[in-house]
């Protein structure tokens, strides 16, 4: 009986450190151009914020833009400080895009 109760609680104890301590790694994506495809609601609002980073020492330019091509803004990312970017526009102001429509000015590009 005592060592069903060890074999629990020593169990138990390891899954905890395992979740505590194995998840505290993060990924990111590391590319030159990062694609955002248009979704059901319109990401062209102030309810959704994207968040971009580098692990480069010396500054990088990224150029936003829709995917037709338009320009919307260029962010200064140094490694260490991320750079938040947050559309401007309500969300309840902007018609939702329909499903199975191809929408050429809706996605977005994030270049550098």
């Amino acid at each position: 009986m005592k060592n069903n109760y060890f074999l629990r609680r020593t169990i138990i104890l390891l899954l905890f450190l395992f979740f505590v301590f194995g998840t505290q790694q993060s990924f990111a994506q590391y590319a030159i151009k990062h694609y955002i495809a248009p979704a059901p609601w319109n990401y062209a609002s102030n309810a959704n914020e994207f968040v971009v980073s580098t692990n480069s020492v010396s500054a990088v330019s990224v150029i936003i833009t829709k995917s037709d091509g338009t320009a919307i803004t260029t962010l200064s990312v140094i490694t260490g400080f991320p750079v938040a970017y947050r559309p401007i526009g309500a969300p309840l102001t902007l018609a939702a895009n329909s499903i199975n429509t191809v929408y050429t000015d809706r996605g977005l590009i994030f270049t550098c």
